[in-house]
């Protein structure tokens, strides 16, 4: 196991869903300032907003990508808006479905975390493409 796989470990024991998961990994590694209502909040996206829909792993996922702007003009708008339609694009290819009904229940225990891993992997691989510092 890596940091990455403990740092969702900790997490999922925490209760947290992947939404929160991918949140709480990008605020972890840019060293970002904590912010447990966010937190709170995004609590109702997991379970595909708890209807099975949209995967907390992409919702997260693009909260995350999105957390790294610099500020509100059009054109940090747009730069992020593309890199987070190219993980949302990877996702679905990768994984058939942006969809969380898609997982069995029984298998999401041992899915999600491989899933959580690689998407915020290709996250970190898009936001280096794209010349974007985790850390400014």
């Amino acid at each position: 196991m890596d940091e990455i796989d403990l740092m969702i470990a900790d997490l999922a024991n925490e209760n947290k869903n992947c939404t929160q998961i991918m949140y709480k990994l990008m605020q972890e590694i840019t060293q970002k300032e904590d912010n447990e209502e966010l937190t709170k909040v995004l609590y109702s996206l997991g379970g595909g907003v708890h209807s099975g829909k949209m995967c907390g792993i992409v919702t997260g996922g693009a909260i995350a990508i999105n957390l790294l702007a610099k500020d509100d003009s059009p054109e940090e708008h747009q730069k992020f808006k593309e890199i987070i339609k190219e993980f949302v694009e990877w996702f679905e290819n990768t994984y058939g479905s942006v969809e969380c009904k898609i997982l069995d229940p029984e298998e999401k225990r041992e899915v999600c975390p491989v899933m959580l891993k690689e998407s915020f992997l290709k996250i970190l691989s898009l936001l280096e493409e794209n010349n974007i510092d985790l850390y400014e």
